[in-house]
């Protein structure tokens, strides 16, 4: 049997050792944490509803007072009341019916896959 396994001056070293180079890990781990960024969700109740993004768009935009940004939000807006008064099956569809069936829905036989 070897000799230094029994030596117990040798094995508080290696235990020393040992922790140094846990605890150097430690610290590594905590250095690499502290670069991530939380978890924001910016997730609404309406999200991907365009007719309602483009309603909070505009809002939003108005609010920050720059005229381009009012001027895009309210062309964005324009195009979808648009879209929607030409389609408005589709525009139902797309702006919740469609997506509320089809991840609620957990039988397997859903409109979309």
């Amino acid at each position: 049997m070897d000799e230094s396994v029994l030596d117990p001056d040798g094995a508080r070293e290696r235990m020393a050792a040992w922790k140094g180079r846990i605890d150097k890990l430690a610290a590594d781990t905590q250095a690499m944490n502290d670069l991530v960024a939380p978890v924001r969700s910016t997730r609404e109740a309406w999200t991907g509803s365009g007719l309602a993004d483009s309603i909070e768009g505009l809002v939003d935009a108005i609010k920050t007072e720059g005229w381009v940004d009012d001027a895009l939000a309210g062309a964005a807006l324009g195009v979808e009341v648009a879209a929607t008064v030409m389609d408005p099956i589709s525009a139902l569809l797309a702006n919740g019916l469609g997506g509320r069936w089809s991840t609620s829905n957990r039988c397997g036989r859903c409109w979309t896959s």
